[in-house]
């Protein structure tokens, strides 16, 4: 049987506590003590701890990056945003808009 919760969705392959983590951006990585030391690794382009929903690259300005989606009831998305090592930024504008599709 599994060991992770839901079988990661069916989108990724379950770690034990032992086992190396591979580089790049941890999912699971959160500020409390999970409740099972089995994690996660999503496959792309998933993400979320139980690999739950997509994972999007934005870029952070100058060049800047937009994504218009739209989510169905239930469903998660999540994004990185990928900093230029190389620009200083000032600042950097993060907008949600939710809005209601049938009207």
């Amino acid at each position: 049987g599994a060991l992770c919760p839901d079988d990661c969705s069916g989108r990724g392959t379950c770690l034990g506590p032992s086992a190396p983590r591979p580089p790049g951006l941890y999912p699971w990585t959160t500020t409390t003590t999970p409740a099972t030391p089995f994690a996660c690794a999503c496959s792309p382009p998933y993400g979320g701890l139980l690999c739950e929903g997509v994972l999007k690259y934005l870029a952070a300005p100058p060049g800047g990056s937009k994504d218009v989606s739209t989510l169905n009831p239930g469903q998660w998305a999540y994004y990185a945003i990928q900093l230029d090592r190389t620009q200083r930024l000032q600042d950097i504008n993060i907008a949600w808009v939710a809005a209601d599709s049938n009207g």
